[in-house]
C-alpha cells in the first residue's frame, strides 16, 4: 500500500498558482475553443503549431477548432473586463492547447502559464496613485515565479521581433534557464494586436512552458558546507588620483 498525498508535479503545478496569485494576478479559466482567425489577429506564426483541430459541430463561429495559443482567449477576457468597467485587470491561466497533425488521429496537447496585466495594480485614492502596469512588472512576476520554483541559470534576452511579431519591439524578451533552454517569451503585446483584439489600452504578457517549468525545478537548496576555518577581515588602504 502507498500513503495518499500529491505528486511532486502537482505540487509544483500548485506552487505555480500560489505565486501568480501571491503577485497580485487572479486565475481564470477561458474556452479551449477559438476562432480560425486568432492567430493571424494577433501576428503569431503558425510554424511549430502543428494544424488547427476542427470542431465537427461548433455552436458558433468564434469557436470553430481547438486554440492553438492561450493569449487570445486571455485578450478577451481583457476585453469582456474593460467593456464592463473593470480598467484594472490582472489574470493567468494554466492550461493546454491543441497541436494536430495531418496524419495522426490525436493532437499533441503541451500546458502553458499564461498571464495577460492591464491597467494599474489597484484605483489611485487621494493619499496614493499607481503606475500603469508596463514590461518590468510582468517581468518582475515571472522572476518571482522562477525563483520561487528555484530554476537555475536564468536569463532574459531581447526578443528578436521577427520571431515574435505578437510582442511590440523593444518592449520584450525571450527566456532561457537552465543553460539556454528557451521557456518562454515576457513583453507589452504589438498595439496591432491588441486592437484586433478589441483591446483599447496597453497590456503586458508573458507565456511560459508548464513542461519546462516542471522538468528544470529545483526542490532542494543546494547544501554549503559549513567554513571550518574563522574568517579573517583585512583593511585595504588604496591611493588613487
Amino acid at each position: 500500500n502507498h500513503a495518499g498525498g500529491l505528486t511532486v508535479e502537482q505540487r509544483r503545478v500548485r506552487k505555480i498558482g500560489q505565486v501568480l496569485r501571491a503577485c497580485g494576478l487572479s486565475e481564470t479559466s477561458t474556452y479551449n475553443f477559438a476562432a480560425p482567425d486568432d492567430l493571424s489577429r494577433l501576428g503569431i506564426p503558425e510554424e511549430g503549431r502543428g494544424v488547427p483541430v476542427k470542431i465537427i459541430r461548433p455552436l458558433v463561429a468564434e469557436q470553430s477548432e481547438m486554440r492553438r495559443d492561450m493569449l487570445p482567449g486571455l485578450l478577451r477576457s481583457v476585453a469582456y473586463n474593460l467593456d464592463h468597467g473593470v480598467s484594472n485587470v490582472a489574470l493567468y491561466e494554466i492550461g493546454r492547447v491543441f497541436f494536430g497533425h495531418e496524419h495522426k488521429s490525436l493532437p499533441d496537447e503541451p500546458s502553458y502559464v499564461c498571464g495577460v496585466m492591464a491597467g494599474k495594480r489597484a484605483d489611485d485614492a487621494w493619499n496614493q496613485h499607481f503606475s500603469d502596469y508596463d514590461f518590468f512588472d510582468a517581468k518582475g512576476v515571472v522572476e518571482e515565479l522562477l525563483d520561487a520554483l528555484r530554476l537555475t541559470k536564468v536569463r532574459f534576452k531581447v526578443a528578436d521581433a521577427e520571431k515574435y511579431p505578437w510582442l511590440q519591439p523593444g518592449r520584450a524578451a525571450e527566456v532561457t534557464a537552465g543553460g539556454g533552454q528557451v521557456i518562454g517569451w515576457v513583453g507589452n503585446v504589438h498595439p496591432r494586436g491588441l486592437a484586433a483584439m478589441g483591446v483599447e489600452v496597453p497590456v503586458v504578457a508573458f507565456e511560459l512552458s508548464e513542461a519546462a517549468l516542471l522538468r528544470l525545478a529545483v526542490d532542494q537548496l543546494p547544501y554549503e558546507d559549513i567554513p571550518t576555518l574563522p574568517g579573517v577581515d583585512v583593511d585595504l588602504a588604496i591611493v588613487v588620483d
